[in-house]
């Protein structure tokens, strides 16, 4: 796996190309937490090139999400394929990850957003 950063005033959009697993999962945490100790309060990942996601990824996922949400912010994912929605639902990470049709939608919604789970326009 490896990622593409683009960091913009309070906001970072991650770009996650290949698996999301036990192996690879510290490289997001590593590049997103100390971010948000900078002041990044809305993280967008691209997952559009990510077909797998396991069970460690998910955890990051829910790390990343609430070390945002102890500052105010959000996490805010694009490009899930259903499968992975899916996964991502009974991890119940969509209670703490809202899902956007675009990166540009998710990084329209204010940081509060429309809370957790999927953007009323995406298609589940």
């Amino acid at each position: 796996m490896n990622l593409h950063a683009v960091r913009t005033d309070a906001d970072l959009v991650v770009t996650v190309h290949g698996h999301l697993v036990v192996g690879t999962r510290r490289l997001l945490h590593d590049a997103v937490a100390p971010l948000v100790a900078q002041g990044v309060r809305r993280v967008v990942i691209d997952f559009h090139d990510t077909p797998y996601i396991d069970s460690t990824g998910l955890a990051t996922l829910a790390t990343l999400a609430r070390l945002l949400g102890e500052q105010g912010g959000s996490l805010r994912s694009v490009g899930m394929v259903a499968e992975l929605r899916a996964r991502c639902a009974v991890a119940k990470l969509d209670g703490v990850m809202t899902h956007y049709p675009s990166i540009r939608r998710a990084l329209d919604q204010d940081v509060a957003g429309d809370g957790p789970g999927i953007d009323p326009d995406v298609d589940a």
